[in-house]
């Protein structure tokens, strides 16, 4: 890994936080984004997960971070407003997304952390309407709302879902199991110090799938207030990542597909070793749901989206992540 940040006077209030891995075509706009919000104190935190993109002008992520770091210093003393500090790192090796968030959290300065992928944006004041809502509640977790371009009515309120009411303590992890509350980490501004907790019950894991589910489920059960705000502050692209609708030409690709299971045998593996309680019979129950319904996704994928060359090995590839029989239980369930 390596590392390299211009300097700063004083801890900032917002610790921005932008993982990239082979979007570098959308990474100046997504900083662009950022730069021009017109909260005062905040910084850039960006951790290239050794990726080799390249955007429309060839440029490199280190060269478009180091651009967006000059056109910076020229756009917020216009503003007047003080200069934003970046933090650039390099993975030498993929880490994936768990991993790449977990050194984000560890580098940020601030108090508050705001995610935001690279092929996203934040609306105009989006900084200054969450940290509002976090200085007049001093919650833990402010949750807002996204702006998104495609995809049904249905995902855009699965994505929203929001507690209208503030939660404290174990409402909080309830609410988010019965999907009263999206798990989303992006359009959220989280405490730095709950992202710490909740990577304390995170082993290594890599990951690309299903990792905001990880994350917050240990957030959300550490957190000790909830509140949200109606303000759309956040662009999600859908058409782009992962979890896009594009063909599977690869096992490399299937495999992090696949690695949505990583995420439940971490989940069931820290619950056994929690205190008795920690969860209700039900929420245990709801958890278990969520997890058959990331493996009823990875079949409909297996389906609908890897090539026909690659059907045997996919499917091979997926009983080992999730278990022969669990696989072939749920496919009769479909």
């Amino acid at each position: 890994m390596s590392i390299l940040c211009s300097s700063c006077k004083k801890q900032p209030l917002i610790s921005v936080c932008i993982p990239v891995f082979r979007t570098e075509k959308y990474l100046a706009r997504c900083l662009e984004s950022v730069i021009s919000q017109d909260f005062p104190d905040f910084e850039i935190v960006i951790v290239n997960d050794a990726s080799d993109g390249k955007d429309e002008k060839t440029l490199s992520c280190k060269k478009i971070v180091r651009m967006a770091e000059k056109s910076a210093a020229h756009s917020r003393k216009e503003m007047q407003h003080p200069p934003v500090t970046f933090t650039y790192i390099e993975n030498r090796t993929n880490m994936q997304t768990i991993e790449t968030r977990r050194t984000l959290v560890e580098a940020a300065c601030a108090p508050y952390i705001a995610m935001l992928d690279s092929d996203d944006e934040l609306l105009p004041g989006a900084l200054s309407a969450l940290y509002e809502a976090a200085k007049e509640s001093e919650a833990d977790i402010v949750h807002a709302q996204m702006e998104i371009p495609l995809g049904t009515e249905e995902m855009r309120c699965g994505i929203n879902a929001r507690s209208e009411k503030p939660l404290r303590q174990k409402e909080i992890i309830g609410s988010f199991l019965r999907q009263e509350h999206s798990g989303y980490l992006c359009a959220k501004l989280i405490r730095r110090d709950l992202y710490l907790k909740a990577f304390s019950h995170i082993p290594f894991t890599k990951c690309v799938m299903a990792d905001d589910f990880l994350i917050y489920f240990f957030a959300a059960l550490e957190a000790q207030s909830y509140v949200s705000i109606p303000k759309a502050v956040y662009r999600y692209d859908i058409s782009t990542g992962i979890s896009s609708p594009a063909k599977i030409s690869s096992l490399e690709r299937w495999e992090q597909i696949c690695s949505a299971a990583n995420v439940f045998t971490v989940i069931f593996d820290e619950l056994s070793h929690l205190p008795a309680g920690t969860l209700t019979e039900e929420e245990t129950d709801r958890i278990r749901i969520r997890c058959r319904w990331y493996l009823q996704n990875n079949l409909s994928q297996l389906a609908q989206s890897v090539i026909p060359e690659l059907q045997a090995a996919a499917r091979f590839m997926l009983c080992d992540y999730w278990g022969e029989d669990f696989v072939e239980e749920t496919e009769t369930r479909i």
